[in-house]
């Protein structure tokens, strides 16, 4: 007793102290089978700063557009065309330069209703789109709106309605809007062979940020205005000759961009007028990230992160804009992700280059090089994998011969990162870096070591992101579930774990805890039942428990029972990579309590739901970092024979592969599968070796009077 107290002891010491570190070290595991999203590419709007920048000289605009578009700087190949609306003529100099300054005065292509097209107009911005395209001949645009021509709109202004909270497009010029915005795209492809990927005739619609007088153009819509006028709009477009697809509908949040859907869904008729999906993510958490990625993922639409900035203090504020963007690309899976401006005035968040838009001074500001770690080094086509820490952003190449780490430590201490590429079928040496910290600008520093057992440790001092290119070939699949190796439960849209609540021998649920994997009640085994069912449970001090559906919402944990219905567990392939896992004794799903994503938070059971609201009901098995399966433990022991009685015998399972050594020499063998067909049938012999098809096999060992039975899981 006194030897299991002091080693409970020792465990709860070592716990609290790798917890407390845990900050400063964190294991990971990457798998190279686990892809999720193809990057189209990265971007920005050209809206507001090409309308100053476009009347700059010629060899500044060239100096810009150089800066955005070459693949050793920003790399961006994808952009956003503001449509202008055109306010009221004698609202000039008026409310949005008082505002957002003369830059958010775009002009419109009709001055009036019974005018002729001035296609004289948004010179400036027209410039730096056809610049763009004569730099980057794989460039994509799009063209979208803020608000319609100002004399369409019940308050006669483009910034909005008297309330903002009102639509302000009057219905009977629902089809003049459409057609304006589908002969804006028309000109631009007959005149300038232009023609634009996607059409966007809404922005942040269902917000009420748009009032008359104020400092932007902006236009409410709600949802059901929306479809509306898509219903109007699509079949124009259609009828147009032109190539270019509608897209939606970029409202603000990650929250609104998930209902406004919603009520796409609802109406029946108008996700297949869409080419695309786009939000902003100004705000967003993780759930609704999720949420909105098992939306757009049902549609099969491609899907933007359209626009997103933010505010904030020097270097700190450029890194968590870097945080935001590892989010959402991490766990809403966009194909692009584009920011908001590229130049601005007096401040360095809300763009790449601080510039004086009157004296046409501009100065790469550190955010450009922050953004460039990424952008510059995940290039379009590569595939990004899943992470299993939300600092990380991890991609391939096509070729699958480049790992691109993608490391961001925005805290105040030094981190490292113990990586563990053993998934991998064959690395190079070292890693070739580069870094942006207060020193440094996207510049590259010293490699970084891989060791012969492809174990790589990754260190950022505080305020740094690192970027890293690794070498690498990817052999062949692995099996998503192997029994034989211990597992992290992680939920879908977080980087905690599951951790098993055991005391005094006694186990009292389960609920998430920030990763350790030196803690053995956050490694996980899986049991295999049949093909589907499984047994998920722990050890702790020679003792198993395993999860357990006691009938009520928090899940409990149970010695382990091979018999008990109450910890079978359905785990079954939930899109994106991800899994849900299925009480057999009551079809509920293992839940986050209250949608809390946190350390503490309870595990329990909840009806996984049909309305894809439920990603906070989605997993992730993630193998324990610098682990290795055990041999054997692919074998399942059935029947309940004495053990006097039992002939031992020694389990090696591979791929499609199993081995038996007997202790008996002359040992009868037998396999059958899960049809109870005899596909093997064997004797005379201490060893077997077999190659067989994926699957749940039953196996019985006989020598004499002793015998045994296994059932055993055989994996690709």
């Amino acid at each position: 007793m006194k030897l299991r107290f002091l080693y409970r002891l020792c465990v709860l010491l070592l716990l609290t102290g790798m917890q407390a570190v845990h900050s400063q070290e964190t294991a990971v595991r990457i798998n190279p089978f686990e892809s999720r999203q193809t990057i189209e590419g990265w971007g920005v709007s050209l809206c507001w700063w090409a309308n100053m920048c476009g009347k700059w000289e010629e060899s500044k605009i060239d100096e810009l557009i150089d800066w955005m578009t070459s693949p050793d700087k920003l790399n961006w190949n994808l952009f956003r065309y503001n449509i202008g609306g055109g306010d009221d003529p004698s609202h000039a100099d008026g409310h949005m330069v008082t505002g957002k300054g003369k830059r958010a005065e775009m002009e419109g292509f009709l001055p009036s209703e019974t005018s002729e097209y001035d296609w004289n107009a948004d010179a400036a911005q027209r410039k730096i789109l056809l610049k763009i395209r004569e730099k980057r001949s794989d460039a994509a645009f799009e063209a979208f709106s803020n608000s319609p021509p100002y004399w369409m709109t019940y308050s006669g202004c483009s910034a909005g309605a008297v309330n903002a909270g009102s639509d302000n497009l009057k219905p009977a010029y629902y089809d003049a809007f459409c057609d304006y915005l589908i002969e804006v795209c028309k000109h631009y492809k007959e005149v300038y062979g232009l023609e634009f990927k996607t059409l966007e005739p809404f922005n942040e619609a269902t917000t009420s940020y748009w009032g008359a007088n104020g400092e932007q153009e902006g236009c409410h819509f709600n949802a059901s205005s929306q479809v509306a006028l898509l219903r109007k709009l699509y079949p124009k477009l259609q009828a147009s000759g032109l190539n270019t697809v509608l897209a939606a509908s970029d409202e603000t949040s990650v929250g609104a961009s998930r209902d406004v859907l919603r009520t796409y869904k609802t109406a029946g008729d108008i996700l297949p007028m869409l080419g695309q999906w786009n939000t902003h993510t100004y705000s967003g958490n993780s759930k609704q990230r999720g949420d909105l990625r098992n939306l757009v993922l049902e549609t099969g639409l491609p899907f933007w992160m359209s626009e997103s900035g933010a505010g904030g203090n020097g270097l700190s504020g450029n890194l968590a804009m870097a945080q935001r963007m590892f989010d959402d690309l991490n766990i809403m899976h966009p194909q692009a992700w584009i920011d908001w401006q590229f130049v601005e005035e007096g401040n360095d968040q809300w763009c790449m280059v601080r510039g004086n838009f009157a004296n046409q001074t501009r100065q790469i500001v550190k955010n450009f090089y922050v953004r460039m770690q990424v952008t510059r080094f995940i290039k379009q086509g590569y595939t990004l994998l899943d992470s299993p820490d939300s600092r990380l952003l991890l991609a391939l190449n096509p070729e699958k011969t480049a790992l691109v780490i993608v490391a961001l430590n925005s805290s105040d201490a030094a981190i490292r990162f113990k990586t563990d590429l053993s998934l991998f079928e064959t690395t190079g040496s070292s890693a070739i870096c580069y870094k942006t910290d207060a020193s440094f600008n996207c510049s590259q520093t010293t490699d970084i070591a891989v060791s012969s057992e492809k174990a790589m440790n990754i260190t950022l001092a505080s305020k740094t992101i690192l970027t890293c290119i690794v070498p690498v070939t990817v052999g062949e699949p692995i099996s998503k579930i192997n029994p034989a190796q211990s597992y992290l439960l992680m939920p879908r849209i977080a980087s905690t774990v599951a951790r098993a609540q055991i005391n005094n021998g006694t186990g009292t649920g389960v609920s998430l805890s920030d990763c350790d994997i030196t803690d053995v009640l956050q490694q996980w085994r899986l049991l295999p039942v049949n093909e589907e069912e499984y047994c998920l449970y722990t050890k702790l001090d020679g003792n198993y428990y395993a999860m357990t559906d006691n009938s009520v919402y928090s899940l409990a944990l149970n010695p382990l029972n091979k018999l008990d219905a109450k910890q079978r567990f359905h785990i079954r392939d939930a899109e994106d990579g991800n899994l849900s896992i299925i009480s057999y004794a009551s079809n509920k799903s293992l839940d986050l309590d209250n949608e809390n994503t946190a350390a503490g938070t309870r595990i329990g059971l909840w009806d996984y739901g049909t309305d894809r609201l439920n990603s906070h009901r989605q997993w992730r098995l993630l193998s324990v970092p610098f682990s290795t399966p055990d041999i054997g433990l692919g074998i399942r022991e059935i029947g309940a024979e004495n053990a006097e009685s039992l002939i031992q015998a020694t389990f090696i399972t591979g791929r499609n592969t199993l081995k038996i050594h007997s202790v008996s020499p002359t040992a009868n063998l037998e396999i059958f599968n899960t049809q109870a067909t005899k596909v093997v049938h064997a004797q005379g012999s201490s060893s077997y070796s077999y190659t067989l098809p994926s699957g749940v096999y039953f196996v019985r060992i006989a020598s004499g009077a002793k015998s045994r039975n296994y059932k055993v899981l055989i994996n690709e």
